[in-house]
Parts: structure tokens; sequence; C-alpha cells
């Protein structure tokens, strides 16, 4: 069947019990085996949208992959501008809305949800608030612990920017790129504590980072693009840095800079490891706090020696140079 655009196998069972999800990824997350299975072919160009066609089989893995099942049904509903998300206990997470129920149980190893073609046909959307709140949901689970930072790296290594709202992450992250570093994430990394501390970017096919309006004027480059509405209400300057990438970058040296805003010049400083590791535990936002016990523990293993702390001016190539000197102090660290 083909509604509002999307083809999709269509249930004659009211209780959709003989709905098949013949259509299929499998596909590596964060390191972590994920198969896809849905019963619309646009279900699954999302999830290698967003996840790459990497092979789930090129690292061991000992257990089944995790699976994420997303059945399409034609259904009309008024869109959902607020979806409840909650959960029952430490593990689970439940997404309902006026066109969306999903459910992530990480213990059984599964996602699900139950969509309209409509919301499919709303890419951004669809992506952000069903596909990868589900995936991220259920991998977070095995030793992958999410952290709100921005990311840039260099041969094998990374500097995580950590900094409160306003201090220019993503703004830093870009200047970082325009100079020829790679931009691992402008908003989350994953931090995967056993066999050894491993900083893991988001998978995507064409690596974005989203950028607040007033960005154009610091950069030219970025003058013929208008902001855009994202799911979460804000708006913001989408940009493709690479359009290739369709794996996951990772390293396992880690270097964490405490990012502030001055007006004058950008000064480096050493920090402490008790400073760096008590920013890292700060009081986590939303969907930064499913494991606070882990949470704690990810901040004992990346303080290590301690980090750096990073006064940046209103010029953010200034900091650049101070970037490129943390990843190289980071890459002579055996």
């Amino acid at each position: 069947m083909n509604h509002c655009g999307i083809d999709f196998s269509e249930s004659r069972d009211p209780l959709g019990r003989d709905i098949v999800t013949d259509q299929v990824l499998a596909t590596s997350v964060l390191g972590v085996p994920v198969r896809f299975e849905s019963n619309s072919y646009a279900v699954i160009e999302a999830a290698a949208d967003a996840f790459g066609n990497a092979d789930a089989g090129s690292k061991p893995w000992r257990r089944k992959p995790l699976l994420v099942r997303i059945v399409v049904h034609g259904e009309h509903a008024a869109p959902s501008s607020a979806a409840r998300v909650w959960s029952p206990d430490a593990s689970r997470l439940i997404l309902h809305g006026a066109d969306r129920v999903a459910v992530a149980d990480p213990i059984r190893r599964q996602a699900v949800a139950y969509v309209p073609c409509a919301l499919v046909a709303r890419k951004m959307e669809f992506r952000q608030t069903i596909l990868e709140a589900l995936t991220y949901a259920i991998v977070d689970h095995y030793d992958r612990h999410p952290v709100h930072a921005a990311a840039v790296s260099r041969g094998g290594a990374i500097v995580l920017l950590l900094g409160p709202s306003g201090a220019g992450k993503s703004t830093l992250a870009y200047a970082a790129h325009l100079a020829g570093l790679t931009v691992v994430s402008d908003d989350t990394v994953w931090v995967q504590l056993r066999p050894r501390t491993t900083v893991w970017g988001p998978p995507t096919h064409g690596r974005r980072i989203s950028l607040l309006p007033d960005a154009r004027e610091r950069f030219p480059t970025l003058a013929s693009l208008d902001p855009i509405r994202l799911p979460s209400g804000k708006c913001k300057i989408s940009v493709v840095l690479d359009r290739k990438a369709d794996t996951a970058v990772s390293a396992d040296r880690a270097v964490v800079c405490l990012l502030t805003r001055t007006g004058d010049e950008t000064v480096l400083t050493r920090a402490r490891p008790e400073t760096v590791a008590a920013a890292l535990a700060r009081e986590p936002e939303p969907g930064f706090d499913r494991f606070p016990t882990r949470l704690a523990a990810c901040a004992r293993a990346l303080a290590g020696a301690g980090g750096w702390e990073l006064a940046v001016s209103n010029d953010p190539s200034s900091a650049v140079p101070h970037l490129v000197a943390m990843l190289d102090a980071a890459q002579r660290v055996s």
C-alpha cells in the first residue's frame, strides 16, 4: 500500500497479527550489532541513513543482535506535538502520543514501535523521535553511556568539549571542522568502560552539525543557509560535514576540555582531575540521567590525569590551535 508517499505492507487483521516485517537492515550502532525490521522499506532507508551500513559482524559480539522492530500503519491521527516518555523501571522506556506508541526493553534486547505512515514521511521527526530514540535506548544499556558533550578528533584521539548551553560547543566544533579536524559529535558522545575506556560518536551517513542562526555572522560559509525548525522546537542551521561517513568514530585516547566564554582572548589552562570529574558528574540533563551509577564511573575514567579549561573569545577560530595541542598531547599518551 502507498499512503503519504510511503509504501508499506498493510494488515488485514484488525489486531495486526498478520503483519510481516520482512524489510531488514543489519548494521552496527556504536559497535553493537542491531537488526532493524519493518513492513516498510522507507523505515529501513531511514535506519541506513541514520546508522550506516556497517557490517555488524566486523567485530566480535557474543550475543544475538539487538532488535528494533517498527510497524507502519495507515491510520490517520493528529500529530503528537509532545509525546509522553516515561520509564516504568530502571531499564525500559515507553513513548506514547496521539499518533505513536513505542517500547524500548533492553533486558529483552528489543524495541518495538507502531507509527503511522504520515510520521515516517516527516523524515527528521521520525528519525529523531522514534528511530534514534528507541535504538539508543537499548544500545545505551550495553556499556554505552551517553554524555552531553561535543567532540573533535584527529589521529585516533578525541577532545570532549564540555560546557553549559551557550558555551559555544557546536560553534567551536564547526571552526575545528573548517581547520581540518573531524567533528565526532556536536551534542552527544557515548563512553564504553570495558574492556577499556572508549569514546564513541554517533554513526551517521552524512555527519551533521546544528548551529544557532547567529553563526552566519562568524562563518561566511554559512551565509546561504537558512535555519530550520528541529523536532525539539529549536531553530538551527543544519550543516552536512561529511557525506561519505557511515560508521561511528571511536577512540580510546580521550581528553576533556571544559569550555567557558570570554569576550577578550582565548586562554588554555590545565584542569585538575577532581575539577574534570565534578564537571562530568554534574546533575545531568533529561536523557542523560538514566544510569547515575555508571555516570560516576565514566566521570572517574575520563578525568584520568586531569584535563583542560579553555576560555574562548568571540573568535572561535582562535581556539582551534589549542584543540590541536590537546589532541597531540592525547596521542602521546599510551
